[in-house]
């Protein structure tokens, strides 16, 4: 038995040496909103990752915080590195501002709202408190102007919303043309 691994062993010490097995890789784990998880992976994938596995949107009771999970490798000995870092970081930070972006419709149009609600709220609570003292023009006015505001809320909340994307519109632009851009020198650096 040991006479046929040793002449085995002889057999391919004196064949041709093969490319080396061993590749030298790094790793990352990456948590990305999972409404963006398409874009996530296909910026990393400019960057020479090769997404790993996927961990599904983690649920949230807001749906638009659910977040997935990607488990990134590459190999190491990919050429620029340094400068494949530094488009990585900037492609992570223009990702990161479309996030931040979008977030801040939902927010301005959820304050929006909720301050004519509180508002509104106050009113009621005033005519309430009126109507202790008996029925009076005063306590129905502060009402209708209670209820009105609560009303007035939800269509306040979608103007404030369509304003807001308005707004965001050409930003987001710009925050895609970055991430599109470091994409595309990321992606000539490892061809």
């Amino acid at each position: 038995m040991d006479s046929i691994t040793a002449a085995a062993f002889a057999a391919s010490a004196d064949a041709e040496p093969s490319t080396p097995s061993f590749t030298a890789r790094e790793y990352a784990t990456v948590r990305v909103p999972a409404r963006h998880e398409q874009l996530h992976r296909d910026t990393y994938r400019a960057f020479g990752w090769a997404v790993e596995a996927w961990r599904g949107p983690a649920t949230s009771i807001v749906p638009a915080t659910s977040t997935s999970t990607l488990k990134l490798t590459r190999d190491r000995a990919l050429r620029g590195r340094q400068v494949l870092g530094e488009l990585q970081r900037e492609a992570e930070g223009a990702l990161f501002r479309i996030e931040a972006l979008e977030r801040s419709r939902s927010v301005r149009a959820t304050a929006v709202a909720v301050v004519l609600g509180l508002v509104g709220a106050v009113f009621l609570a005033g005519s309430v408190f009126l109507l202790d003292s008996g029925p009076s023009v005063v306590s129905i006015g502060l009402g209708v102007v209670g209820l009105g505001l609560w009303a007035l809320a939800w269509p306040a909340h979608r103007m404030s919303a369509v304003r807001r994307a308005e707004q965001i519109a050409p930003l987001l632009d710009r925050q895609y043309d970055t991430v599109y851009d470091a994409c595309e020198r990321a992606d000539a650096l490892t061809r």
